[in-house]
């Protein structure tokens, strides 16, 4: 009885993860301490709520430095804490997401785009890239964020 009570609470336990997980929108399998969304136009309605940039990584299952992109450059602690704290976060899946990966001229995985709140394209990074450089590109796109927003500000006076 006390290994029957075990696997069902370990069943059920499982269950309400997986459940959690699809609740609140997150990636499941992300390698990473990142909260991903994976629907890019609730994530451009917080960008604007909280002025952040919006972070948009398009993968795809099937592509091996796609994987080593989530693993290596993503799960870096540094890159980790930079688009936690600085960006909204979004995962696509290249395969689901064909007409978006379109509209966003996706043409070779991985593809990274930086998006002001305004969604003007603020970087875009393509294929693999190291957690240094990347980290580096994510840095200079919010910066240039910062500029795009006040020249508009004092063209808007």
């Amino acid at each position: 009885m006390s290994r029957r009570w075990t696997v069902c609470t370990t069943a059920m336990l499982a269950a309400v993860s997986v459940g959690a997980l699809f609740l609140t929108g997150a990636k499941g399998d992300d390698k990473t301490g990142i909260e991903w969304k994976t629907e890019l136009k609730a994530a451009h309605a917080e960008a604007v709520a909280s002025n952040r940039p919006i972070l948009v990584v398009i993968g795809a299952e099937w592509c091996r430095y796609c994987g080593k992109l989530d693993s290596q450059t993503l799960a870096h602690p540094d890159v980790e804490t930079l688009v936690s704290e600085s960006f909204v976060p979004v995962h696509l899946d290249y395969d689901e997401d064909r007409e978006l990966a379109r509209v966003l001229e996706v043409k070779s995985l991985p593809c990274t785009l930086v998006l002001s709140p305004e969604a003007d394209l603020l970087g875009r990074l393509v294929g693999y890239v190291e957690p240094e450089k990347y980290h580096e590109s994510l840095v200079a796109a919010r910066n240039l964020q910062g500029r795009v927003q006040q020249i508009r500000h004092r063209t808007s006076r």
